[in-house]
Protein backbone atom coordinates (compact mmCIF):
# COMPACT_ATOMS: atom_id res chain seq x y z
CA UNK A 1 0.00 0.00 0.00
CA UNK A 2 2.88 2.47 -0.17
CA UNK A 3 2.99 2.46 3.94
CA UNK A 4 5.47 0.99 5.64
CA UNK A 5 3.50 0.71 8.93
CA UNK A 6 1.00 -1.96 8.89
CA UNK A 7 -2.41 -0.70 10.21
CA UNK A 8 -3.84 -2.10 13.54
CA UNK A 9 -6.36 -4.70 11.95
CA UNK A 10 -3.83 -6.07 9.70
CA UNK A 11 -1.05 -6.90 11.94
CA UNK A 12 0.39 -10.47 11.71
CA UNK A 13 -0.55 -12.81 14.82
CA UNK A 14 2.22 -14.69 16.39
CA UNK A 15 1.02 -17.70 14.19
CA UNK A 16 1.03 -16.36 11.33
CA UNK A 17 4.66 -14.89 12.02
CA UNK A 18 5.83 -18.60 12.71
CA UNK A 19 4.18 -19.98 9.79
CA UNK A 20 6.11 -17.11 7.47
CA UNK A 21 9.37 -17.65 9.25
CA UNK A 22 9.36 -21.28 8.58
CA UNK A 23 9.44 -20.72 5.22
CA UNK A 24 12.50 -18.45 5.37
CA UNK A 25 15.05 -19.40 3.70
CA UNK A 26 18.89 -20.26 5.90
CA UNK A 27 20.63 -18.83 2.42
CA UNK A 28 18.42 -16.24 2.51
CA UNK A 29 19.10 -15.73 6.22
CA UNK A 30 22.71 -15.96 6.00
CA UNK A 31 22.59 -13.20 3.02
CA UNK A 32 20.77 -10.74 5.61
CA UNK A 33 23.42 -11.41 8.83
CA UNK A 34 25.97 -9.59 7.19
CA UNK A 35 24.11 -6.84 8.18
CA UNK A 36 24.84 -7.75 11.97
CA UNK A 37 28.38 -9.43 10.51
CA UNK A 38 26.53 -12.28 11.39
CA UNK A 39 27.13 -12.24 14.81
CA UNK A 40 24.65 -13.94 17.44
CA UNK A 41 24.93 -14.35 21.21
CA UNK A 42 24.00 -17.84 22.33
CA UNK A 43 22.88 -18.45 25.47
CA UNK A 44 22.45 -21.91 26.60
CA UNK A 45 20.54 -23.22 30.06
CA UNK A 46 20.11 -26.41 31.94
CA UNK A 47 18.48 -27.62 35.22
CA UNK A 48 21.07 -28.31 37.68
CA UNK A 49 20.71 -32.00 39.03
CA UNK A 50 17.50 -32.75 36.73
CA UNK A 51 17.49 -36.38 36.64
CA UNK A 52 18.09 -36.68 40.16
CA UNK A 53 15.08 -33.96 40.59
CA UNK A 54 12.84 -36.02 38.65
CA UNK A 55 13.75 -39.53 40.62
CA UNK A 56 12.72 -37.43 43.93
CA UNK A 57 9.09 -36.54 43.12
CA UNK A 58 8.44 -38.34 39.55
CA UNK A 59 8.36 -37.87 35.92
CA UNK A 60 4.79 -35.93 35.97
CA UNK A 61 4.69 -33.97 39.00
CA UNK A 62 8.91 -33.12 37.09
CA UNK A 63 6.85 -32.42 33.75
CA UNK A 64 4.12 -30.79 35.07
CA UNK A 65 5.46 -28.16 37.34
CA UNK A 66 8.88 -27.68 37.81
CA UNK A 67 9.78 -28.06 34.23
CA UNK A 68 6.85 -25.82 33.15
CA UNK A 69 7.51 -23.13 35.48
CA UNK A 70 11.14 -23.24 34.61
CA UNK A 71 10.62 -23.05 30.88
CA UNK A 72 7.65 -20.22 31.12
CA UNK A 73 10.14 -18.54 33.00
CA UNK A 74 13.11 -18.73 30.63
CA UNK A 75 10.60 -17.81 27.72
CA UNK A 76 9.63 -14.70 29.46
CA UNK A 77 12.70 -13.29 29.90
CA UNK A 78 13.97 -14.39 26.08
CA UNK A 79 11.47 -12.52 25.18
CA UNK A 80 11.60 -9.53 27.08
CA UNK A 81 15.30 -8.89 26.32
CA UNK A 82 14.45 -9.95 22.58
CA UNK A 83 15.85 -12.93 22.18
CA UNK A 84 14.93 -15.80 19.88
CA UNK A 85 14.49 -19.57 21.59
CA UNK A 86 16.23 -22.05 19.01
CA UNK A 87 15.81 -25.08 20.56
CA UNK A 88 14.89 -27.06 23.89
CA UNK A 89 16.46 -30.54 24.56
CA UNK A 90 14.59 -32.00 27.82
CA UNK A 91 15.23 -29.34 30.21
CA UNK A 92 17.75 -27.06 27.95
CA UNK A 93 17.15 -23.83 25.57
CA UNK A 94 19.88 -22.81 23.26
CA UNK A 95 18.74 -18.84 22.39
CA UNK A 96 19.82 -16.17 20.10
CA UNK A 97 20.03 -12.53 20.37
CA UNK A 98 21.57 -9.88 18.01
CA UNK A 99 22.57 -7.76 21.03
CA UNK A 100 24.85 -9.26 22.80
CA UNK A 101 23.76 -6.82 26.16
CA UNK A 102 20.66 -8.32 25.68
CA UNK A 103 21.62 -11.60 26.16
CA UNK A 104 23.48 -10.76 29.27
CA UNK A 105 20.40 -9.01 30.86
CA UNK A 106 18.49 -12.05 29.93
CA UNK A 107 20.75 -14.70 31.86
CA UNK A 108 20.64 -12.29 34.90
CA UNK A 109 16.77 -11.96 34.52
CA UNK A 110 17.00 -15.41 34.77
CA UNK A 111 18.76 -16.27 37.59
CA UNK A 112 17.44 -13.56 39.85
CA UNK A 113 13.65 -14.43 38.91
CA UNK A 114 14.48 -18.49 40.24
CA UNK A 115 15.44 -16.87 43.68
CA UNK A 116 12.42 -14.38 44.30
CA UNK A 117 10.71 -17.04 45.24
CA UNK A 118 12.64 -20.16 44.72
CA UNK A 119 11.23 -22.60 42.32
CA UNK A 120 10.80 -25.84 44.55
CA UNK A 121 12.46 -28.65 43.15
CA UNK A 122 12.41 -32.14 45.08
CA UNK A 123 14.64 -32.01 48.53
CA UNK A 124 16.00 -28.30 47.18
CA UNK A 125 15.19 -25.45 44.75
CA UNK A 126 15.70 -25.29 41.18
CA UNK A 127 19.14 -24.37 40.14
CA UNK A 128 19.93 -23.42 36.42
CA UNK A 129 23.49 -22.80 34.89
CA UNK A 130 23.53 -20.73 31.53
CA UNK A 131 26.63 -19.73 29.66
CA UNK A 132 26.91 -17.82 26.76
CA UNK A 133 28.73 -16.91 23.92
CA UNK A 134 29.12 -14.94 21.01
CA UNK A 135 30.31 -15.84 17.75
CA UNK A 136 29.65 -16.72 14.21
CA UNK A 137 27.20 -19.87 13.34
CA UNK A 138 25.84 -22.02 10.61
CA UNK A 139 22.48 -21.16 10.31
CA UNK A 140 20.37 -23.71 8.79
CA UNK A 141 16.80 -25.76 8.67
CA UNK A 142 16.52 -28.29 11.04
CA UNK A 143 14.69 -31.23 8.97
CA UNK A 144 13.29 -32.76 11.76
CA UNK A 145 11.40 -29.62 13.57
CA UNK A 146 11.20 -27.28 10.11
CA UNK A 147 12.68 -24.69 12.24
CA UNK A 148 15.72 -22.08 11.91
CA UNK A 149 19.17 -23.67 14.03
CA UNK A 150 22.27 -22.87 14.84
CA UNK A 151 25.60 -25.20 14.19
CA UNK A 152 29.48 -24.62 14.17
CA UNK A 153 32.22 -24.10 16.72
CA UNK A 154 30.81 -21.14 18.00
CA UNK A 155 27.37 -22.92 19.29
CA UNK A 156 29.88 -25.89 20.54
CA UNK A 157 31.50 -23.05 22.77
CA UNK A 158 28.34 -21.83 24.08
CA UNK A 159 27.66 -25.00 25.13
CA UNK A 160 31.03 -25.77 26.92
CA UNK A 161 30.98 -22.64 28.92
CA UNK A 162 27.23 -23.63 30.35
CA UNK A 163 28.89 -26.66 30.50
CA UNK A 164 31.02 -25.25 32.92
CA UNK A 165 28.55 -23.13 34.99
CA UNK A 166 27.47 -23.66 38.31
CA UNK A 167 24.26 -23.55 39.29
CA UNK A 168 23.13 -20.24 39.48
CA UNK A 169 25.60 -19.07 37.61
CA UNK A 170 26.03 -17.43 34.66
CA UNK A 171 29.50 -17.52 32.39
Amino acid sequence: RGSSVMPEDEAISSDRLKALLKKVDPEVLQQVMPLTRGVVTMIFTDIVNSSKIKAEIGDRPYFNGVLKRHDDLVRECVSHHNGRGLKTIGDAFLVGFAVPVDAVASAVEIQERLTTPPIRAGHGFLQVRIGLHTGIPIVYRDDVSELIDLSGTDVDKAARVEGLARGDQVL
